[in-house]
């Protein structure tokens, strides 16, 4: 199976499934109680809605019901499957979207962003990126240094998610300021990864930016768009 990275809408899960009986079945009390201290309805619901679809999809691609998918987290939080450590996924969510990383050949990271608010980015590259992307993004007219900001942060937060330790690492220790060939500092193994990014500018209020990392004999994910059927 090809690694593939699933990109839906929280609000393609249909309303029904969510006050079903999916809900109890599939997720634990805990998860329930978590989603439902969301700040209002739609918060509520995007969380259950993330919860449902990972869950469909892992059942999907393992051939499981839902419901027999056990999720357990390594001590730097990173989602695994004790039951299945030869399928790795991640995921992010961002907005009304998430995006959902799974792969048979190696771990995986993703991060996703849609940007719905001001921000100042310039301010965090300054603080956070490396001093080559910094000066890169000084080079660009503001919409298309905020585009690169974006692809920048992304690209960076899959890859400290792929390697499972998140980005207290350091977000200036990664350099992909000449594209998907990034330069880092040592210990880092660049080795083993490939990276993908795309920027979806035509998307429902506004523009997506999504990266992963995934294993070096990987040259490109699939990008799969489809609501698992088990939910259509």
């Amino acid at each position: 199976m090809p690694t593939r990275i699933h990109l839906l809408a929280s609000h393609a899960v249909p309303p029904s499934v969510l006050t079903g009986p999916a809900v109890r079945q599939w997720l634990s009390e805990e998860e329930i109680q978590a989603a439902l201290r969301g700040r209002n309805d739609q918060v509520r619901h995007r969380k259950l809605a993330n919860k449902i679809l990972v869950r469909a999809l892992l059942g999907q691609h393992l051939n499981r019901p839902p419901a027999a998918i056990t999720i357990s987290r390594s001590d730097s939080g990173k989602p695994y499957l004790p039951e299945h450590p030869d399928l790795h996924f991640n995921l992010s969510h961002s907005g009304d979207w998430v995006a959902i990383a799974i792969s048979e050949e190696g771990p995986v990271g993703v991060d996703i962003e849609h940007p719905r608010r001001r921000r100042s980015w310039r301010a965090i590259a300054r603080q956070y990126f490396h001093p080559a992307e910094v000066s890169l993004l000084q080079t660009l007219e503001t919409p298309e240094a905020e585009r690169e900001f974006y692809r920048l942060w992304t690209l960076k937060e899959a890859f400290f998610k792929g390697r499972g330790t998140g980005i207290a690492e350091g977000l200036g220790r990664i350099d992909f300021s000449s594209g998907l060939r990034p330069n880092a500092q040592p210990g880092f193994d660049l080795e083993r990864w490939r990276f993908c990014h795309w920027s979806l500018t035509d998307e429902p209020g506004g523009p997506l930016f999504l990266s992963c990392s995934l294993p070096k004999g990987l040259q490109r994910a699939a990008l799969v768009r489809d609501l698992p059927p088990i939910l259509g």
